[in-house]
């Protein structure tokens, strides 16, 4: 399938010919090109952006250069300042770990959380909060349960009080209560996100659990480009950008449905049933508890907690 590349670096033949679909979401549009000598992800700004999302977007190639490999992408070259911002990142090895079409091993799932909050941590000694965590935006290397961070660009500063904004960034499925209700950024907010995260991977089902249009859930949510390419095949869509668009209207739940969620306890029985460990489903309920004062108060404390189930060999069901 022939797709037209309208980045900058891409007109000029750069980096090569393109290797999957791109993504494009309401901030940004993501290409993958074979490059030389290694894969490079380039990603540039949507059109008819705010200055915020601008601001965040001109932010994240320097947050990515301050967290480092080998967790996050390695930042080649930053156009961001250019009047059609974007920059090009390593494309890592690994897979999405919503590729497979039920839930992981408990002891697999507590290693590659445990790892992932190794940058979240870093990034919040630096003052920010992801604003954005869910399973989509990580990989899991091949060679070893090690996360890598693939977007930071709803990064916000930490902000201590109350906003009475309507819309926060992110994905409502992994939001906390207190971001459904325009929370500022916190440690807190992006903890429950951590562990809405590892429910799904636990469960095999989001925490908030909707149904996901059959066609597209053959598989439960592979990576993007194959979800690409599924809605393409299957003749639903003409084209990469209207399979997209089609995508995230579905696993977009309207707002309305999301604040029912507010006062909504997690179902913790779903993971019993799958015989996850008693401990791990107390890191989740931690994780994920309604009052953020009775969450874990950092990414450190919530990796000692995994540090200890998996090094003390106490992950009984």
């Amino acid at each position: 399938m022939a797709v037209t590349v309208r980045t900058p670096a891409h007109e000029a033949g750069a980096y090569g010919e393109m290797v999957a679909p791109p993504h494009f979401s309401d901030i940004s549009r993501v290409y993958f090109a074979a490059g030389n000598p290694e894969p490079v992800a380039i990603k540039e700004l949507a059109d008819n952006t705010s200055d915020p999302i601008r601001d965040r977007f001109v932010r994240e190639p320097k947050i990515l250069e301050a967290l480092g490999p080998p967790q996050v992408p390695r930042v080649i070259e930053d156009h961001t300042t250019e009047d059609r911002p974007y920059f090009v990142m390593s494309r890592d090895p690994g897979y999405n770990p919503l590729a497979r079409p039920y839930s992981l091993d408990p002891v697999f799932v507590a290693q590659i959380i445990h790892s992932a909050l190794g940058p979240i941590d870093r990034l919040h000694q630096l003052g920010l909060a992801n604003r954005d965590i869910k399973p989509d935006h990580f990989l899991v290397a091949e060679e070893a349960p090690m996360t890598k961070w693939i977007d930071f660009g709803m990064a916000e500063e930490i902000t201590d009080g109350s906003s009475d904004r309507k819309s926060v960034p992110g994905t409502r499925l992994y939001l906390s209560p207190e971001d459904l209700n325009g929370a500022l950024p916190s440690v807190t907010g992006d903890i429950y996100s951590i562990g809405a995260s590892m429910y799904e991977l636990l469960a095999g089902q989001t925490a908030h659990e909707r149904p996901i249009r059959p066609k597209l859930a053959a598989d439960r949510r592979p990576p993007q480009y194959i979800l690409d390419r599924l809605a393409v095949e299957d003749g639903l869509v003409d084209d990469v950008r209207t399979a997209q668009e089609e995508i995230q209207t579905d696993t977009k739940p309207d707002f309305k449905v999301c604040q029912q969620w507010v006062d909504e306890e997690i179902d913790m029985s779903v993971l019993e049933e799958r015989l996850v460990p008693a401990g791990l489903i107390a890191v989740v309920e931690t994780a994920t508890a309604r009052d953020p004062a009775d969450r874990y108060p950092s990414a450190t404390v919530m990796r000692e907690g995994l540090s200890y189930l998996l090094h003390e060999h106490v992950l009984a069901a």
